[in-house]
């Protein structure tokens, strides 16, 4: 899903000091959980590094296996790594906290990525700036599969020794090196040939032995948490390390004035209780114990999008020369308790363009639902998530009713002249960061926490794996069970907009089950024509679609009853598709203009 650079000139370049300051510390690659493989960095330097700076962007690369040519992929990083503090970065959140029972700061889901690692490829720590990209740190060598060799830690780990205070910049050896690897290896100073898993008590995501903290240490104890607007109230709790015996500890958490994508900005005295901010927490001398804040969230009839409180640690002192930890900050959701939302299986995933062809990725994105219901509903406050980055997400924050029997059309740019030709009901924000993998991937449609529907396709294993082409659900098995099959999807074969594949919007015309439909009897006609054609079928049409021969939408009509007079003057001669939406489907006929 992913961002995509043209690394065709890479510059390497001298490294100085405050780049080198943080550096790889551990690589895992569990024998019971893939999902759960990690990088670990440490900021050795005494200041500060936010890893997502515009000017100095930090970033994985991978070279694969034996390669010499990197990936075109940098997978950047979004946070910042505090002094003498970690970062972990994981494959699947969910699986790394489920396995290590912490949080890691960040997910890669991309399979193949720097992060999806077993010791065969190599990973590079870069920083990218307007001018170069700078290697920082890497394991492995360029140009080595590494089975059988030094930095191979298949089903196991690699662990930097102790000592080390900055990034190789580029030049990786051994000895700087613990690794555990299911395939043996000779002329290593430190390789032990054996696979770990997480059970074994030997992954340690956020220590290194290099490093034994001394500082008193304050830190969210989480990085968000969730509570329904129903007058109930939520504590958001500030836990403490390395506890002065004699000194007390002192940390300021802040309300910011920050509106997050997909959220309105709760305020304070109006959505929930006056808090004042900041509001100074004290641990006591000697005490371990956490401190709070409790959120009294106050209820409204408002119907609304979700709310968030953006919390922030600052103005640290005593303790033990105290710092903030890696959890800096929090975010507190209020879900909106007067949200009506669908019932389970109401909508449907139904089509997914993944892979556009006319259009790079991710502009040339677009997916379809469908009410399966008998009523009309308003898709005002549902999200749309990826099934993995639980942080990938949008949620609609205007009405939008999807009628019954209908469908709706989500795309990633919503200008029809720049996206493919796709005509969409709704243009999802580029800043919420979603977008649809091409290999393997998911779509998970939610109301207030609760799943409506999701799939998940798996690079051609089950599922279509199209390119240039949508996938769309067939016509017959149009329920939130059996979309989840992927042998009941199929790749679409009519043309739309500027050349791609599919049928936005309609249902595809590759089901034989809702085009030309015999229970309904339509009727286009003159054909040929030259200056009308009239529709008329037996059931009330909705809309009608006219399509070039090379599959570009030249006319769209919304329609109110069962039949149409379609002034088709201004086209130029040649052959068309018309195409009739009724309460049973579509139908598409091929007509010639004259």
């Amino acid at each position: 899903m992913k961002h995509f650079l043209l690394f065709s000139l890479m510059t390497i370049c001298s490294l100085t000091f405050t780049k080198a300051q943080v550096f790889m510390t551990e690589l895992a690659d569990p024998l019971d959980a893939t999902g759960a493989r990690y990088v670990e960095l440490f900021n050795a330097g005494e200041t500060a590094v936010n890893l997502a700076d515009p000017e100095a962007k930090y970033g994985f690369l991978r070279y694969t296996n034996g390669g010499t040519t990197p990936q075109q992929t940098i997978y950047y990083l979004t946070g910042t790594i505090q002094s003498k503090g970690f970062y972990v970065v994981t494959k699947d959140a969910a699986t790394f906290t489920a396995k290590y029972g912490v949080a890691p700061n960040q997910e890669i889901a991309t399979t193949s990525s720097p992060i999806d690692n077993n010791g065969d490829d190599q990973t590079l720590l870069v920083v990218v700036t307007e001018t170069d990209t700078i290697t920082v740190d890497i394991f492995g060598v360029i140009g080595e599969d590494g089975t059988g060799t030094c930095h191979g830690f298949e089903d196991g780990r690699a662990e930097r020794i102790a000592g080390v205070t900055s990034g190789n910049g580029g030049v990786w050896s051994s000895a700087n090196w613990n690794v555990w690897g299911l395939t043996p290896a000779t002329g290593c100073t430190s390789f032990v040939t054996r696979s770990v898993s997480t059970t074994d008590g030997m992954f340690d995501p956020g220590v290194w032995i290099g490093y034994t903290p001394s500082n008193t240490i304050v830190s969210f104890e989480t990085t968000s948490s969730a509570v329904n607007e129903s007058g109930t109230s939520i504590d958001v709790c500030v836990t403490i390390e390395n506890a002065s015996a004699t000194v007390a500890t002192t940390v300021d958490v802040i309300i910011k004035d920050t509106t997050l994508v997909n959220s309105l900005k709760a305020v304070n005295g109006v959505d929930y209780a006056s808090i004042t901010s900041p509001y100074k927490l004290t641990f006591p001398a000697g005490s371990s114990v956490k401190q709070c804040i409790t959120f009294t969230i106050i209820d409204d009839t408002d119907i609304e999008i979700p709310e968030t409180i953006v919390l922030e640690l600052t103005n640290v002192a005593g303790g033990s020369s105290a710092v903030i930890g890696t959890k800096s900050s929090h975010v507190v959701e209020i879900a909106d308790n007067d949200l009506v939302c669908p019932g389970v299986g109401a909508l449907i995933i139904s089509e997914v363009m993944q892979n556009s062809k006319t259009v790079n990725d991710p502009p040339g994105e677009w997916f379809e639902i469908y009410n399966t219901t008998d009523a009309d509903i308003d898709l005002f406050g549902i999200k749309f998530r990826d099934d993995i980055t639980l942080n990938e997400f949008f949620i609609v924050d205007r009405s939008l009713i999807i009628k019954s029997k209908d469908y709706a059309v989500f795309a990633y740019n919503g200008d029809p002249a720049t996206n493919g030709g796709v005509i969409a009901d709704y243009g999802y924000p580029t800043a919420a960061n979603y977008t649809l993998a091409n290999s393997t991937d998911g779509i998970v449609i939610e109301c207030n926490g609760v799943i409506i529907d999701s799939i998940r396709w798996d690079n051609g294993a089950t599922f279509p794996n199209p390119n240039g082409a949508s996938m769309y659900l067939l016509y017959n098995k149009y329920n939130s069970v059996d979309n989840d099959n992927g042998a009941n999807w199929a790749v679409s074969t009519a043309p739309y907009g500027d050349g791609d594949f599919g049928t936005p919007g309609t249902g595809d015309t590759g089901s034989s089950v809702n085009v030309n439909n015999e229970d309904s009897y339509c009727k286009i006609y003159p054909n040929p024509a030259s200056d009308f054609i009239k529709v008329t079928s037996e059931i009330n049409i909705s809309r009608i679609d006219i399509y070039s021969y090379s599959g570009a939408l030249v006319k769209q009509i919304n329609v109110s009853g069962n039949n149409a007079v379609v002034n088709i003057n201004g086209l130029n001669a040649g052959v068309y598709f018309v195409q009739v939406k009724d309460e049973l489907g579509v139908r598409m006929e091929r007509i010639v203009k004259q």
